[in-house]
This record gives structure tokens, C-alpha cells and sequence, in this order.
């Protein structure tokens, strides 16, 4: 939850605010649903409101279950018209900041926050993964640079397996 909050606020923010001012970019925030939908969600559970109706409980776990779907496609569209893989250099540094430098941060963090057992192993592994396939949509929807995120979500996508595995071997024996 933390981090699709993050991604619809701070993402959001970040993505608008190279073609918008900061007031823009603020405005940008408040025409993500997702906001909103999180802002009633926690009306409602401040109301003791655990469940929805059934009916809007089924629309809306179905709108759910369509959503990583409907991005793998518009992800492989977005593939399909890729050119020349260009800027590795950025997409180097960004790929290891995101696979090695952010579990890391989030060891300290949890140390911090004192995380243990399997809280502390989901909040550094959750830190690990790839760059998600949310960022070609911010990219899309901002104008910002949609190769490089591509070239993000494809070369972390292609290294995560093996850095995963590490950090999972390193979790399950004690070692961080």
C-alpha cells in the first residue's frame, strides 16, 4: 500500500512537475483517482465500515484483477515500438540504485522502524523489485521519457531474478 501511495502521489508529482509548476504538479496529484480512493477508504474504515456491498465489492475486485493485465499490454505496446536501446549509462546507475541500493536503505529502515520476522522480510524484499510497469504509464501520461522507461522496466525486470535470489538467500540465513 505504501508504496502505490507513493507512486500515485510523489510519482505523480515528480512526473508532472517537468512540464508544470508546482502548482500544476500538485493539481496533477488531485486528478489521480486513486487519491480518492484512498482517501475513502480510510473514511471508511474510520466509519467501521469493513466491507463494501457485495456488488461494488465484485466491480471492484474485477476492475482490480483487470489492471496488471491491461499494463503488461500497454507495456508490450510500448515494447514493440522501442528503437535502438539508447542512454545505458542512466539506465545502469538507475537499475542498481533500485535492485542493490534499495534493499539496502530498506535493511536500515527496518532496523529503524524495527521490523522483524517476516514484516522485515517483505519491507526489503519489496524494496528489491523491479521498476514497475506503473512508471510507463506516469511516462506516458506526463510526457516525460518513455524509452528510458522502458529501458528501466526491461533491464530491472532482467537483472531482478538474480538479485532477488541473493537478497532472498541473504534474508533467509541471517546475513542482512
Amino acid at each position: 500500500m505504501a508504496g502505490s501511495t507513493t507512486a500515485y502521489t510523489l510519482g505523480v508529482y515528480i512526473s508532472s512537475k517537468g512540464k508544470a509548476s508546482m502548482l500544476g504538479s500538485l493539481r496533477s496529484i488531485l486528478r489521480t483517482p486513486s487519491v480518492y480512493a484512498l482517501a475513502l477508504a480510510f473514511g471508511l474504515k474510520g466509519l467501521g465500515i469493513n466491507e463494501l456491498p457485495p456488488a461494488l465489492s465484485r466491480t471492484s475486485q474485477l476492475l482490480a484483477d483487470a489492471s496488471i493485465p491491461l499494463m503488461l499490454v500497454l507495456l508490450g505496446l510500448q515494447l514493440g515500438g522501442l528503437g535502438k536501446p539508447s542512454g545505458w549509462r542512466l539506465v545502469f546507475s538507475a537499475s542498481a540504485i533500485r535492485l542493490l541500493l534499495a534493499p539496502l536503505l530498506a535493511v536500515f529502515f527496518a532496523s529503524l522502524f524495527g521490523l522483524e520476522g517476516a514484516a522485515r522480510f517483505a519491507f526489503i524484499l519489496q524494496a528489491g523489485m523491479p521498476t514497475a510497469v506503473m512508471t510507463i504509464v506516469l511516462a506516458h501520461e506526463f510526457g516525460t521519457d518513455q524509452d528510458l522507461a522502458l529501458n528501466l522496466i526491461m533491464a530491472t525486470t532482467m537483472v531482478s531474478p538474480i538479485t532477488l535470489s541473493l537478497l532472498i538467500y541473504l534474508l533467509q540465513n541471517g546475513l542482512i
